[in-house]
Formats: C-alpha cells, sequence, structure tokens
C-alpha cells in the first residue's frame, strides 16, 4: 500500500533516517512504494542502488553518497543534495526542480531531458556531464563547472 506524505510518522522517518540507514531498508521502502519524501537521509551511502521508483521529493540528503545510483525519472524537487557525491549517477528524465545541489559532484552523470528548473548548482561540478535537452531555466549556475559536459538541446543555459 503506498502511503502518502501525510500519513507517514515520525517513527517511520527514524527508520530511513541518518548516515547509519541500512541500505536493505531503504530499497525495501523503494520497492513497497513508502513515500520517503521530506526524509532525513543525510550522509546516507546508496553506491550503485536501483532507485527507479522512489518517491524523494523534499528529502534531505545533504552529504549522501549517490555514485552510480540509478534515479532515472525519481522526483527529487526541492531536495536538498548540498555537498553530495553524484559520479556517474543516472538521473535522465529525473525531476529536480527547486532542489539544492549547491557544491555536488556530478561527475559524468547522466541528466538528459532532466527538469532543472531553479535548481542551485553554485559550484557544482558537472564534467563531462550530459545534459542533453535538460530545462535549466531559472538554475543558479554561479560558479558551476560544465566543462566538457553536453549541453545539446538544453534550455537556459548557453553552451
Amino acid at each position: 500500500m503506498r502511503r502518502t506524505d501525510t500519513e507517514i510518522t515520525n517513527e517511520d522517518r527514524l527508520i530511513i533516517s541518518g548516515p547509519s540507514a541500512n541500505l536493505s531498508d531503504i530499497l525495501e521502502a523503494v520497492a513497497a512504494g513508502v513515500d520517503m519524501g521530506n526524509t532525513d537521509m543525510r550522509g546516507v551511502c546508496l553506491y550503485a542502488s536501483d532507485m527507479r521508483g522512489a518517491l524523494l521529493a523534499g528529502a534531505d540528503l545533504r552529504e549522501a553518497s549517490l555514485d552510480r545510483v540509478d534515479l532515472r525519472g525519481v522526483d527529487l524537487s526541492g531536495c536538498n543534495l548540498a555537498g553530495a557525491t553524484m559520479t556517474c549517477t543516472k538521473l535522465a528524465g529525473a525531476d529536480l526542480s527547486s532542489a539544492d545541489l549547491r557544491g555536488v559532484d556530478l561527475t559524468c552523470a547522466d541528466l538528459s531531458e532532466a527538469c532543472l528548473d531553479g535548481v542551485d548548482l553554485r559550484g557544482a561540478n558537472l564534467l563531462h556531464a550530459k545534459l542533453t535537452g535538460a530545462d535549466l531555466t531559472d538554475a543558479i549556475l554561479d560558479g558551476a563547472y560544465f566543462g566538457g559536459a553536453d549541453l545539446t538541446g538544453a534550455m537556459g543555459v548557453t553552451p
């Protein structure tokens, strides 16, 4: 049964909270369709996990290790990902609108067709990232590094 944000209690949040969160619990929550939006998962390590289908809008993922994670099509809108590592992460078609990606390492990440409308990318590293067809309308790009990035067809940014 899929729970809505209003049905999640503080006890539910603690099960999948913080850097000591158990990966199997998180993956079980994803598989069960548990809404982890607005959940505190700071510092969690999800290396190479398949998170497609996750419900993460508004989650706190600061300093998380999300290298090689499959987040294709996932709603990460409003998430706080400041300081996270997301190298080689699959984010194609993901909704990252209004997310905080300050200082995030997105080296070689696939952000093709992703919605980055209003995202804060200050100081982010997008070295060799794939942003084909991505929407960067109203994104904050101060200090973001796009060396070798593919911005073909991207909106809101000049390649």
